[in-house]
């Protein structure tokens, strides 16, 4: 697949410093000390207009093959890659050469002008100061080969029990190019990180009651235990074991139980030191360090980490499914469910409380003096955005760490029905999850807080109802989609966020007695409904709600 996209930006802004030697310098207040202009450039070049594409491919090849005794094995072997590249070349130059150089000239035909009256700026001027670039040349590959076996072992009264064994080898690529500075005088950081993982699992199927040694009270109880050993080249071993348990006590209804341990490695991304925005910015945070002041302006590092440690996540659930004969077609299973997810890898940089709570102290340095500033500076970092050493109060870590804990619990209910109605399938459904708690812990040592129904977090109810109707070669399906209502934080009033709701319609139409060819027919968002405000650049939460209003599409498919 390849995917060609255009960004158009709102526009570009910095806090510029305008010293007494500028043309049309104006101080306010007075005397010659530096000012500080807050300034959009749009009517300096216009809106940014960024180009990218994206680039994929995969293959896979594999054999499956059945042996005595109902064995059977599968081997397989892939190989994939992603190009990535974002450009961003109408920046701001904050190089030697942009719009310092330009702010500081005494020569009105050079010199740029902040105030936005009086003579306009140079149209060279401002072609050396939009010039500025941040282009990301991302390159992805990945390879694997895996082998695994499941059959029966031997009986027991209950049934056969079942093993399933594997081994699997994974090996995986990040290569990037970062190009910043400006387009005249670019700076250049390559980026290259791989790892390999090999793995071993098995499964293993007990069935202690079945249909041959049923019993009243004991319609079917089964026992599945499993177990998966990983070693990565970067980080060590882990292994994670998972148990089941499900029991019937009659017909037409099943408890079941389930308790495991999981893991995700850190991507390569997040352990490459040169990705993740990698390099140095000119941010504001709030603050009371400074005080009166609020906010302070400080540098903030952003990048990967190559000491991550995996996330890791205890999951336990316990739930039953009715499937009563005395109504045919219908369904109904409930579930609820406990998760704790701790070591979550969380990029620091702008983090509300960085430079107020205690538990961020390491990552974080107040009042840095001159020489840190200009150590930093001078790095060898990347400077994504304006800083002006003079006005530096802070200096915040921001890369990627283990700080981040998530503990989670709620309920899934999932109902159908369906009818046979002369010929014609009728059939409804209904899927509801409710989030009872969710709580969060930034930091290690930080109390965990509930963040459900808020901003950047999971609403404590969402659903979908579907209707779906079939006969012959035609079938079609509405589907209504909600999220529930929540609050958006961190914003004087507190704002209220309604709920969200859209219906889709899906029909399909089999042209040929061998289903080889068929005919679809989709709108989504039927009833054309926009995403409920949200205070956030763009106007609306793309985590919850899409700005898409009515899409209609046509298909048409053949396979041989």
């Amino acid at each position: 697949s390849r995917r060609n996209f255009s960004i158009h930006s709102s526009g570009v802004t910095a806090n510029l410093t305008v010293p007494s030697t500028n043309a049309f310098y104006f101080n306010p207040t007075g005397g010659t000390a530096p000012v500080t202009v807050q300034y959009d450039l749009v009517a300096d070049g216009g809106l940014p207009n960024d180009p990218g594409h994206a680039l994929s491919w995969l293959s896979v090849a594999g054999l499956r093959r059945g042996f005595a005794n109902d064995w059977r094995a599968e081997a397989a072997v892939s190989m994939g890659e992603s190009v990535d590249v974002t450009s961003r070349t109408q920046n701001l130059n904050t190089t030697a050469t942009g719009i310092n150089q330009y702010l500081a000239s005494s020569n009105a035909a050079v010199a740029f002008n902040p105030y936005g009256v009086g003579a306009t700026t140079n149209a060279a001027t401002i072609a050396a100061v939009r010039n500025g670039q941040f282009v990301i040349h991302g390159n992805t590959k990945l390879s694997t080969a895996s082998v695994q076996a499941d059959g029966p072992a031997f009986k027991l009264p209950g049934g056969a029990v079942r093993v399933a064994v594997g081994v699997e080898y994974r090996r995986e690529t990040l290569g990037g190019l970062l190009e910043s500075g400006s387009t005249t005088a670019p700076v250049l950081v390559p980026s290259h990180i791989a790892r390999h993982m090999s793995a071993e699992f098995a499964e293993l199927f007990v069935p202690l009651f079945g249909a041959s040694n049923s019993m009243p009270g004991m319609r079917r109880l089964d026992l599945s235990v499993a177990g998966r050993h990983e070693d990565y080249s970067d980080f060590g071993t882990t292994t994670n074991p998972k148990l089941g348990l499900n029991w019937s006590p009659v017909d037409g209804l099943l408890f079941r139980g389930s308790w495991g341990k999981s893991f995700r490695a850190p991507g390569l991304a997040e352990n490459d030191p040169r990705s993740s925005g990698y390099g140095l910015y000119g941010d504001t945070l709030p603050c009371s360090h400074r005080a009166p002041a609020t906010t302070c302006f400080g540098i903030g590092i952003a990048g990967g980490n190559p000491d991550l440690k995996p996330e890791t996540a205890t999951t336990w659930s316990l739930g039953f499914d009715v499937t009563p004969a005395a109504l045919p077609g219908f369904r109904a299973s409930l579930t609820y469910w406990d998760v704790k997810y701790l070591n979550q890898i969380v990029g620091l940089r702008g983090t509300a409380g960085l430079l107020t709570n205690s538990i961020y102290s390491t990552y974080r340095t107040l009042d840095p003096t001159a020489a840190q500033v200009n150590a930093l500076l001078a790095s060898g970092l990347p400077i994504n955005s304006p800083i002006n050493a003079s006005q530096v109060t802070y200096i915040q870590d921001g890369r990627r760490q283990n700080v981040g804990g998530t503990f989670a619990k709620g309920f899934d209910l999932d109902l159908g029905q369906s009818w046979e109605l002369a010929g014609s399938r009728l059939r409804v459904g209904a899927m509801v999850t409710r989030i009872d708690s969710l709580k969060t812990a930034v930091a290690p040592g930080a109390i965990p807080v509930e963040v459900v129904d808020t901003l950047n977090f999971p609403q404590r109810w969402r659903g979908r109802v579907t209707t779906g109707w079939s006969r012959g070669q035609f079938d079609s399906l509405l589907t209504l989609s909600f999220v529930g209502s929540y609050t958006q934080t961190g914003v004087t009033p507190v704002r209220h966020i309604d709920s969200y709701r859209t219906l889709d319609l899906h029909t399909g139409l089999r042209l040929d007695q061998h289903n080889s060819l068929s005919l679809t027919f989709d709108v989504q968002n039927l009833l054309n409904e926009k995403p409920p405000f949200v205070n956030l650049s763009g106007g609306y939460d793309p985590q919850s709600a899409s700005p898409i209003l009515r899409m209609v599409v046509a298909g048409l498919r053949k396979s041989w």
